[in-house]
Order: structure tokens, then sequence, then C-alpha cells
């Protein structure tokens, strides 16, 4: 729908006169936001205008602690007022030309300025801070994690082709890694203030309005973050193209893909690979395997502050890890000899 711009001019207006009125020098009781239009709730101010074809009007209505209500109405003056349009148009309906607009304010401050002010205590500028994400905290987190010091064992130390290798982790038993961080984190507080004469009363410039100073307090909070991290997948890879995935279905300790440390030959590791050739000339004078195993974790993060929990667990990106060992592999030859 278009709008007039005489309409536009006319409710422009209308605000500068609001503006203008100012506070007044009673106020309300403290009923007044329960009935807002009785006693001492009745309109405090008045106007009636002729701006070009428009007649508009007004009427400040004080709220108590609510604050205040502002009715305004404007219509063309060559046609008669129409009625009140209604709260709800249904289909077919036509809206009349009044306009009624309500607008409530804060005036909280009203109570401890001079009725003669015109103006209340200015709201302070936000105090700026250290603004701190939890997620970036928790991904340095899991970025620095000491990862376990581990180290590939293997049976037999000095594989033979065909003769399946047992491999295992030592220093580390697949378990969930947890971290917890706690940081101090204090900011200020500030509000204004208005300054009082001798006699207790609230100082006004010039221009009425009241003297303010800036009254400022630490606060301190504290936020705890949280991570664990656990093992997604074990990749192990034994140097000659081939390899063994072991994936971990659950946010859990993931013993499967540790492998088991030697003990007889009846307890073989779930980790296991026979080699098909020697290592005759693998990884140039080394002549061995290059054995690695990379460990794919997972991590989820949560973070509370001062004690009160402010998230559920959500996930960070993945870190993959790698380790190495080296494997020297020989081949076994019949030779024949005279009986």
């Amino acid at each position: 729908m278009l709008v007039p711009r005489s309409w536009l001019a006319a409710f422009s207006v209308v605000s500068l006169l609001l503006t203008s009125i100012g506070p007044q020098a009673a106020f309300a009781a403290d009923d007044c936001a329960v009935t807002p239009l009785v006693g001492g709730c009745l309109p405090q101010a008045r106007f009636e205008t002729d701006l070009g074809a428009w007649q508009v009007g007004g009427n400040v209505t004080d709220l108590g602690k609510r604050g205040f209500m502002t009715e305004l109405t404007a219509h063309r003056s060559d046609t008669p007022p129409p009625p009140a349009a209604p709260d709800r148009a249904g289909p077919g309906t036509t809206v009349g030309r009044t306009v009624v607009s309500r607008v409530y304010c804060r005036r909280d401050d009203y109570a401890f300025i001079p009725p003669t002010a015109l103006a209340g205590i200015p709201c302070d500028n936000a105090t700026p801070d250290t603004t701190v994400d939890p997620r970036e905290i928790a991904r340095a987190m899991f970025d620095q994690m000491p990862m376990p010091d581990l180290r590939l064992g293997m049976n037999p130390n000095l594989g033979m082709v065909a003769v399946p290798t047992w491999f295992w982790i030592e220093g580390y038993n697949g378990d969930v890694i947890p971290l917890v961080d706690n940081l101090v984190l204090a900011h200020e507080e500030c509000q204004r203030i208005p300054v009082r004469d001798a006699d207790g009363h609230v100082r006004l410039d010039s221009g009425r309005a009241p003297v303010t100073r800036r009254e400022c307090h630490t606060v301190s909070d504290t936020l705890t973050v949280e991570v664990r991290a656990w093992p997604r997948q074990f990749d192990w890879s034994f140097g000659d193209s081939e390899s063994q995935p072991v994936p971990c279905p659950a946010i859990a300790a993931c013993p499967a893909g540790i492998g088991l440390p030697f003990v007889d030959s009846r307890t073989p590791s779930p980790i296991a690979h026979a080699y098909r050739w020697s290592s005759l000339g693998q990884n140039g004078l080394a002549d061995a395997y290059t054995v690695q195993l990379r460990i794919n974790f997972g991590a989820q993060y949560r973070f509370s502050a001062n004690g009160a929990s402010s998230s559920g667990w959500q996930t960070l990106a993945d870190r993959a890890l790698s380790w190495s060992a080296s494997h020297q592999v020989r081949e076994a030859q019949a030779v024949l000899t005279r009986p």
C-alpha cells in the first residue's frame, strides 16, 4: 500500500511535538499499569494541530512504573472522521483513515531526577571486553593435546616370508582421552550515575539534562571447556601395499585396533600380516619395510559458565596422527645337499 507523503510528514511533526512536551511534574500511582485510564492515570498531555489537509492529535498517558503510552490519530480534514477501525479486519472490511499507534517507553529513571528535567539519565555505551569462543578454545586444546608416546611392537622382530608377523601398540590402550581447561574472564560493567548537590538533588546542566558520572566495576566469570577425544579408526599399513583398517563404532575405548602383545604362540594378535617378499632393497640401505599406524581421532567439546552447563556435546573436526617403525623380512630358502 502506498502511503501519502503528507501523511508521513504529519506523523513526523507529531513525533516532534511529543518530544517537546517533556515529562510532567506529577506522576501516576503504581496501579497505572492495571487501570491506565482512571484516577491519576488520565492523559498527562493532549495536543491537536492542522497539517495541510490532515488533522492530527495525540494523548500522552502515564503508566507509572511501566513507562507511558502515546496515542496518535490523524485524518483528512476534508472528509468526516471515520469510525474506529476494528481490531481485526476481515475479508471485505474497509479500514478507516484513522491511525492509532501505541508506544511504550522506559521512564524508570524519572523518580530520581527533578520534574523540571527535559531528559532522562543517558544509557551508557557497552563496555568492550574480551570475547571468547569456546569452540576455538576446544579446537586449540584438541590440536595441542599431547598424544600417547606410542611404540609399535612386532613378533617375530625379524620377520620371515610367508610367516605372519603379529603387531601391537605399546603406550596406548585405545581409551577415550579427556581434557579440561578453566578460564577466568574479567570484564567491566558500567552505568551512568546522576551527580547530586549538597541537598541530595540531581544536578542539571544548562540544557536541563541530568549531570552524570560513569561508574564501573569488574566482574569475573569462569568458563570451563571439556574435550573428549577417541579413536574413530586405526589404519595399519605394512609397507608392501597391504593394509588392515580397524573401524571403531562408538565413542568409547577401541581395543580392537591396538592388537595384542606377544604372550605365547597360542594367543595371536588380531593385527597380523604375512609378507610374500623379503625386504631386501626396500628403503635403500635399510632393507626394511616401513610399518605405519595412522589413528584418526574424533573429538567433541562442551562448556559451562560459572558451573552452569551452557551446551551439550558438540563435534570438532577430526585429527589424524601417525607412527611408524621399520621391519626387516627375510626369506628362508631350502638348500639341497648330498645324503
